[in-house]
């Protein structure tokens, strides 16, 4: 997993180089209602856009992963607890006799059927 993030992560690192090689050009930026204009290469607006909208959806994805990683603590703590029960009860299964013979003569009496 590790390998296709960071495979992923240089892809995007060199589109991003090829993208900004590609446009030098200026462009500029109104930020109304402010009075401010802001003049950017073309790339640095893109990049910069897509860097936001990036934290802007990892911010609207973040109280629904919240829900989920306590789900899993809850659900790891109830497999810890299953985990003790059975070893607990391993110690038991040693000591119950195992022969069919047993179970036979519990059922059938002394003859079986």
């Amino acid at each position: 997993m590790r390998f296709l993030a960071r495979l992923f992560a240089f892809t995007f690192a060199i589109s991003a180089a090829f993208f900004a090689a590609a446009n030098p050009g200026d462009l500029t930026v109104q930020l109304w209602p402010l009075p401010y204009v802001v003049t950017l290469p073309i790339y640095a607006a893109v990049l910069g856009a897509a860097i936001l909208g990036f934290f802007a959806g990892a911010l609207a994805v973040w109280p629904s992963l919240r829900r989920s990683r306590r789900e899993v603590r809850r659900e790891a703590k109830a497999i810890t607890v299953l985990e003790e029960e059975t070893a607990r009860l391993g110690g038991h299964l040693e000591t119950a006799p195992a022969s069919r013979s047993f179970f036979r003569r519990r059922l059938f009496g002394r003859k079986g059927p």
